[in-house]
């Protein structure tokens, strides 16, 4: 490895090489949803129209949160949601309904009544998604990463250069499903070593539907 090769190097690398393999041509840098910035992000099995996706994305957690948890086809009262959403100020939990009026999750009945909107069809066209924490040398550092982000993606990998990779213990990431990805930087070659099987009861909670939506604010950006 040459003395000023640099996880930049090898993440660019990847970028270019990883969407064949996963199938995708949908990948963002640097993406965080509040646990951890991953160096890469694939959406895979995601078909995606501009012009058919005609609702704001959820990019606020608890808004997201409580979208998720309110019943459709029945009226809640501010004194029933501020019980139920004891954690949040008043004021704070009154800008989130505003919010979810505002782009049409809500209807506001009175004052302080409001409706689910539920949207037909599926909530978010992202399938899957697929974050990599790519090291050069500290597997230590770059699993403790990957695990970091099964809070939100579906699958979760580290990636190692090839001259590091024999040092990494594979029975601990596959007891944590955690999978692994080998980068030969001088023949630029790229194995999957050990695939983690996609987190079971993960799809649909706020976290993972959360970097979804994150996902689909950047990929709108992308044609604005």
């Amino acid at each position: 490895m040459r003395n000023n090769y640099l996880e930049s190097d090898m993440v660019a690398s990847l970028a270019k090489a990883l969407p064949k393999l996963f199938s995708t041509d949908t990948s963002f840098r640097e993406f965080s949803t509040g646990y951890g910035i991953a160096d890469l992000v694939f959406a895979v099995d995601f078909e995606f129209k501009k012009n058919s996706f005609d609702r704001f994305p959820i990019n606020n957690y608890y808004a997201l949160r409580i979208f998720l948890e309110l019943r459709d086809d029945t009226q809640y009262a501010l004194p029933e949601l501020q019980k139920t959403y004891s954690y949040l100020p008043t004021s704070q939990l009154k800008r989130i309904l505003d919010y979810l009026s505002l782009h049409g999750y809500l209807t506001k009945s009175d004052k302080s009544s409001w409706e689910k909107c539920a949207p037909s069809g599926p909530f978010n066209p992202i399938k899957k998604i697929i974050a990599i924490e790519a090291k050069l040398t500290d597997y230590k550092a770059g699993l403790m990463q990957a695990r970091r982000y099964q809070y939100f993606a579906d699958e979760s990998y580290l990636a190692l250069l090839k001259s590091s990779s024999q040092k990494v213990p594979v029975d601990e990431l596959k007891t944590g499903n955690i999978g692994l990805i080998v980068f030969d930087e001088h023949s630029g070659e790229i194995e999957i070593k050990h695939r983690p099987s996609k987190s079971t009861g993960l799809q649909q909670s706020a976290l993972n539907l959360l970097a979804k939506e994150l996902l689909i604010t950047k990929y709108v950006e992308q044609f604005t």
